[in-house]
């Protein structure tokens, strides 16, 4: 996810106010959310290659914590930081929060989204992978930069990265 909400309303010029009311109705469709195709058996993948799995988002905390739970991902992931815990991407404050987290040392890549979540990357000195699977707006794909067009895609372009004395025997 990208920014934080706040950045986004400044940035379209609306007033900060509308944040609690937007957050408000979200929370409430919270339990539609589902994952897409795909992004469970990735994450479970990753997990199987002995890799930890962050969440770096523009969303909140409450609400973040309660699509992870009802999603099913939550058993998933190892950290997660949100808007309320470091400056919004595409600053890489909230990625290098993630990886004093995971207590591993710098991540192997970076897969997001959106522009600011690439640019996130980029700072912060992390191979930049764009997921182009979820319908959101089209990114320009640049130099540098790796298009993932599924979940499957991600999974092999991150354990192309892994060193092998990283991986788990039968990984």
């Amino acid at each position: 996810m990208g920014m934080p909400l706040e950045t986004i309303l400044a940035e379209l010029g609306l007033p900060a106010g509308l944040a609690l009311g937007f957050r408000k109705a979200a929370r409430l469709r919270d339990g539609e959310v589902r994952p897409f195709a795909g992004v469970p058996a990735m994450l479970a993948g990753l997990r199987a290659l002995g890799l930890r799995i962050g969440v770096v988002t523009g969303e909140d905390r409450p609400r973040t914590l309660s699509i992870l739970e009802t999603s099913g991902l939550a058993r998933l992931i190892d950290a997660v930081v949100t808007a309320s815990d470091a400056a919004g991407k595409p600053r890489p404050d909230g990625l290098w929060l993630c990886e004093r987290l995971l207590g591993a040392g710098p991540a192997l890549a970076f897969i997001g989204d959106t522009a600011v979540d690439l640019q996130a990357a980029e700072r912060a000195g992390r191979t930049p992978l764009l997921a182009s699977w979820g319908g959101g707006p089209r990114v320009a794909v640049r130099p540098g930069v790796l298009e993932l067009r599924d979940p499957q895609a991600a999974l092999a372009a991150v354990a192309a990265l892994v060193p092998q004395p990283l991986r788990r025997v039968g990984a």
